[in-house]
């Protein structure tokens, strides 16, 4: 994982193995973590917010160790939240996308 050059102090924030160590995903034993982002990747303040606006700051989000059953479990609940509210990106490229859309010709 990639982390900001610097915080708002100033001050270059700790990549998650200085904070947590190098065994951060397996310290807890007969616990399996991995590391998530919260805004979460799928959404335009998340993660990827600078891939999809590269005038958006890089690396604009907080990461930390979650139980890989519990991170997973969260991710299938935020999937099923944005299909049955019918919350899409609308574009692929610049190819619109929508996955409801019915085409009558």
């Amino acid at each position: 994982m990639t982390q900001a050059t610097t915080g708002p102090t100033g001050v270059p924030p700790l990549p998650p193995v200085w904070s947590w160590g190098s065994d951060y995903a397996t310290s807890v034993p007969g616990v399996n973590r991995e590391c998530d982002e919260y805004p979460f990747a799928s959404t335009y303040e998340g993660a990827a917010q600078h891939a999809k606006d590269s005038s958006k700051p890089k690396d604009n989000y907080s990461a930390r160790p979650l139980p890989k059953t519990d991170n997973g479990a969260a991710g299938n609940i935020l999937k099923a939240f944005m299909d049955r509210n019918r919350i899409l990106d609308g574009f692929n490229g610049k190819e619109e996308v929508d996955g409801y859309l019915v085409t009558v010709s």
